[in-house]
């Protein structure tokens, strides 16, 4: 008995999307003019949240609307820092020269204790990309951490400006941490993130804020 012959079926071949090659081409040309800088990997890493990420690009690019800024387009407002009162308020003041927001943030992140001078943002996003014995995942919870510190810093700045609200460092490094435990809860060796980053992730205890 003749054994049956099968026909073999192959899937077609995948044709190209056209009209999605175009979408592609044309974003690529509609950004072709701008420059390629070398941190968008610490705001735009695969666990960003986008509200802070935005927030951290318009800080590190200068376009927060802060009292010097302002003062450019002819809008006055005080231009001390609502923080510590005593220096104006700039971009680099705020993150993170003055003392209120640097305290935030080297209690959230005790390995920035080290800097000789004040860093600025870019300095602080350079010095953890270059923490050697830190996984991927370790450094980009330190950019989730960062880029959250400076969105809060500036929430609590414009409540105090417009507002009449104040929070301690305390309370806003509560708040910080918060935000960023229910940001990891299912982030894959959440073990290793608490045993690093007990100061933010560790149920136990109340997080006081760093002081000289």
């Amino acid at each position: 008995m003749e054994e049956s012959k099968r026909e073999v079926i192959f899937p077609p071949k995948k044709k190209r999307d056209k009209e999605k090659d175009g979408v592609n081409i044309f974003i690529a040309d509609y950004y072709s003019d701008l420059e390629d800088v070398s941190w968008s990997n610490y705001l735009w890493h695969k666990r960003y949240a986008l509200r802070h990420s935005a927030y951290a690009w318009m800080a590190i690019l200068g376009k927060l609307k802060t009292a010097d800024i302002l003062s450019t387009r002819g809008i006055n407002i005080p231009a001390a820092c609502p923080f510590c009162l005593e220096a104006n308020e700039t971009h680099n003041h705020l993150f993170f020269e003055c003392d209120f927001s640097y305290s935030i943030i080297r209690t959230l992140l005790p390995r920035l204790e080290f800097f000789l001078m004040r860093p600025n943002i870019l300095q602080l996003f350079d010095y953890v990309a270059g923490f050697q014995n830190f996984n991927e995942e370790e450094k980009s919870f330190c950019f989730l951490t960062l880029c959250g510190t400076i969105y809060y810093i500036w929430r609590e700045r414009n409540n105090r400006r417009f507002s009449m609200s104040w929070k301690s460092p305390n309370t806003i490094t509560a708040l910080i941490a918060k935000d960023i435990k229910l940001k990891v809860y299912n982030w894959k060796n959440l073990g290793r993130l608490l045993n690093s980053f007990p100061a933010i992730l560790s149920d136990g205890g109340q997080i006081f804020v760093a002081t000289d």
